[in-house]
């Protein structure tokens, strides 16, 4: 016998197979929503990255670098150049400012974006122990470096985005 129509287990699959479809549509909709939001802000971040990371790499080869410090709160980091000359990075969530001279806003018309302050590095190698930092007057004739890390991240996860992150090598012997 032929019967015809739909039986309630059928119907009861189809639904859930839309529903799954339907996640998945919605899900993708909230992603593709949310590039085309940020998308002007992640241009934006990356233009002060690069802007902030020449500025003060410039100052590590114009001024000659001989030291950095990080403070113990991480919201500041201490670069000792040639000449006793001296200037400071200073850090909020939002902002970064550097030599008290210039600001630069991390936090344009996203809320969700911030410096991770509580994990900023300042990585150090010096080959000879004898050396603590490029400034030194012993025998310390060998390649040293030094690696800035300012995370920035976005949202309620650790999500890393665009961190600054700063280089520098030196021989510490021609340093001082």
């Amino acid at each position: 016998m032929n019967k015809k129509g739909i039986t309630l287990v059928e119907i009861v699959i189809s639904v859930a197979l839309i529903s799954v479809v339907m996640l998945f549509l919605f899900r993708l909709l909230t992603d593709m929503q949310y590039e085309r939001d940020h998308a002007s802000y992640a241009k934006s971040n990356q233009q002060v990255r690069a802007s902030i990371m020449e500025h003060i790499q410039n100052d590590f080869q114009n001024l000659g670098l001989q030291s950095v410090t990080l403070s113990e709160d991480k919201k500041s980091i201490l670069f000792a150049f040639q000449n006793s000359v001296s200037k400071t990075l200073n850090l909020t969530e939002h902002s970064l400012t550097y030599a008290d001279e210039e600001t630069w806003e991390m936090k344009k018309d996203n809320d969700d974006t911030k410096i991770d302050i509580g994990n900023v590095e300042v990585k150090k190698y010096f080959p000879d122990p004898s050396c603590n930092d490029l400034s030194s007057t012993g025998n310390c004739s060998t390649y040293a470096s030094y690696h800035i890390i300012i995370p920035v991240v976005t949202g309620l996860n650790t999500n890393v985005i665009d961190d600054i992150e700063l280089f520098y090598i030196g021989l510490a012997s021609k340093m001082s």
